[in-house]
């Protein structure tokens, strides 16, 4: 997908129905896979796992399509601790 001119940094998140079955929203995949692994993170680099593992779980699952998987990369200090957790 190309960005317009001076959209370049305009964000392509994509919604979904989640979590999949009988309470199934539209959400958007990168806050709803964010939301549900941030309380078990301990430092930035875990909860980036945390976030690839649940999401491929679910497409390993047929939960949610390939395309949708997120590709998260973070800028700065992965060992980071999470706030409200032990440094």
């Amino acid at each position: 997908m190309k960005a317009t001119p001076g959209a370049e940094l305009a964000c392509r998140g994509k919604n979904y129905d989640l979590p999949v079955g009988q309470n199934a929203l539209p959400r958007g995949v990168v806050s709803f896979y964010a939301t549900v692994t941030l309380a078990d993170a301990g430092t930035i680099a875990d909860w980036l796992t945390r976030i690839e593992a649940v999401a491929q779980q679910d497409v390993l699952a047929g939960a949610l399509p390939r395309l949708y998987r997120p590709e998260l990369r973070v800028l700065g200090d992965v060992n980071q601790h999470m706030p409200g957790k032990q440094s």
